[in-house]
């Protein structure tokens, strides 16, 4: 049941930002060109399907024949407007851990969830010039292991945007 809600409440948090209305073209660019499937199979260390649009703001890579739950490796990826990282400063959720990472983009935070499946739901946040995205990988029981690859993929985010 904890995993249930902490997944629903990252879901309402990954809305939230994703719903909001993109500001600049910067902010509108297309999720799926921002990664190449070669650099999400690297991250991931496994063969991933090419990225899938879920709308104009989000792209999913999922390592085929894999579980289409939390379970199953995949990353997502979110972009949208500077102002709605604020969103994800301020947490809805109270058991939400925010934590700070510098070097990446202009402000950088990690959102972490104890208790979802298998066990933690993270995010990263990036906020660069008038664009901020999400990325976010699941299927990986190390909390450092799923961020460790959730920063090189922002890195090879930012070097396109």
């Amino acid at each position: 049941m904890t995993s249930l809600m902490s997944t629903v409440a990252l879901a309402g948090v990954t809305y939230v930002f994703a719903a909001s209305t993109a500001a600049s073209g910067a902010a509108s660019a297309a999720p799926c060109s921002l990664l190449t499937q070669a650099q999400v199979a690297s991250a991931l260390g496994q063969t991933v399907d090419a990225g899938e649009p879920l709308g104009p703001k989000t792209c999913v890579w999922k390592v085929p024949n894999q579980p289409n739950s939390l379970e199953g490796k995949k990353l997502s990826l979110t972009v949208n407007a500077a102002q709605n990282f604020g969103y994800a400063k301020t947490p809805i959720v109270k058991t939400t851990k925010t934590t700070p990472l510098s070097g990446v983009g202009d402000d950088a935070i990690y959102n972490t969830i104890a208790g979802g499946t298998p066990g933690f739901l993270t995010s990263l946040i990036v906020k660069k010039g008038d664009v901020s995205f999400i990325v976010r990988v699941t299927g990986f029981p190390d909390l450092t292991q799923a961020m460790a690859i959730e920063k090189a993929l922002a890195l090879n985010v930012l070097s396109k945007l």
